[in-house]
């Protein structure tokens, strides 16, 4: 299972003109988790990035970040009891499976499923409606213009 990230992002400091382009996953013969772009500041560049999101950060040659550096934190069991309900953990067909019992567990699954597929439904369904509803604004505000532009015309013919 892998997450990649690609394209170009832009960092703005409109008030210091400043400009940041960061270009990720087109750096040509390295993997897609290397990154390159500059800096500018007004207009004219002031420095080079490149590096991983995975590894390391250089500015201009110089390594600003490397992850070989970090301090692992150890994970703490202070939390347990404070999950969301959405965890994992909460699932009642992962508990029932801890017990053993195959077949309440089995339908603990079907009746988790049945209930996805349901709020899966609504969600299509209440995306369809947003859609309809933009295409009658748009086709009102298409016959709005339509219409101001007609009165417009008119006015114009009169002088």
């Amino acid at each position: 299972l892998r997450n990649t990230c690609l394209g170009t992002v832009t960092y703005i400091d409109e008030k210091n003109g400043i400009k940041a382009q960061v270009h990720l996953g087109s750096v040509k013969k390295k993997p897609k988790d290397y990154l390159q772009g500059n800096i500018e500041q007004n207009g004219i560049a002031v420095s080079q990035i490149f590096g991983t999101y995975l590894g390391y950060l250089d500015f201009d040659g110089l390594r600003y970040w490397d992850f070989r550096d970090e301090i692992a934190f150890k994970v703490v069991d202070g939390l347990v009891g404070e999950e969301l309900p959405s965890d994992c953990i909460s699932r009642t067909d992962l508990q029932t499976l801890a017990t053993g019992n195959l077949e309440l567990a089995q339908k603990e699954k079907e009746i988790l499923e049945n209930l996805q597929r349901h709020d899966a439904r609504l969600r299509h369904d209440w995306e369809k409606s947003q859609s309809q509803k933009k295409k009658q604004q748009d086709s009102s505000q298409l016959i709005y213009q339509r219409t101001n532009m007609f009165i417009y015309s008119l006015f114009q013919k009169k002088k």
